[in-house]
């Protein structure tokens, strides 16, 4: 009976030890489908990382264009407005000069109508001795003296 009993405590221990060994597999076979479910996440992770890292170094290198142009236009623009500044400057000097001018032209204009008005007040003074000394026959012909043809402002000549 101590046989018996023996093995009988040897199979329990046995079946203990086969099911503690079960339960044992059966714990590696989840941690195993647990481990392999985190390495399945691990790679789309890495797959993700990747990605993003692609992204960045394109966002990184457009990023970087785009400074380049904005440094670029920033350039152009003082250029612009270095030269618009210059065509300023150049226009309200024209604009002097033409103001000089044209207070230069109307003052020429002015002692043009002055003189205008002198010669005609000679030649009306000159036509009036003309015909005050035919008049009088005081005037001889004389076909070496030029003759002067005057004719006043606004008479037509028809």
């Amino acid at each position: 009976m101590i046989a018996v009993q023996k093995e009988l405590t040897d199979l329990k221990s046995k079946g203990t030890e086969t099911e503690l060994q079960l339960k044992q597999d059966k714990r590696i076979g989840q941690l195993e489908k647990q481990m392999n479910k985190y390495k399945e996440d691990c790679t789309n992770i890495m797959k993700y990382c990747s990605l993003q890292g692609k992204l960045i170094q394109e966002k990184s290198l457009k990023s970087k264009e785009l400074k380049e142009d904005e440094k670029f236009l920033e350039e152009q623009l003082m250029e612009i407005k270095i030269e618009n500044y210059n065509l300023k400057t150049r226009l309200a000097k024209s604009h002097n000069d033409c103001k000089h001018q044209t207070e230069m032209n109307m003052q020429t204009n002015d002692e043009l109508d002055l003189l205008r008005q002198s010669v005609e007040n000679h030649v009306l003074t000159n036509l009036s001795v003309d015909q005050a000394t035919t008049a009088v026959g005081l005037m001889s012909i004389d076909p070496q003296m030029p003759s002067v043809n005057f004719k006043p402002q606004g008479e037509s000549t028809n």
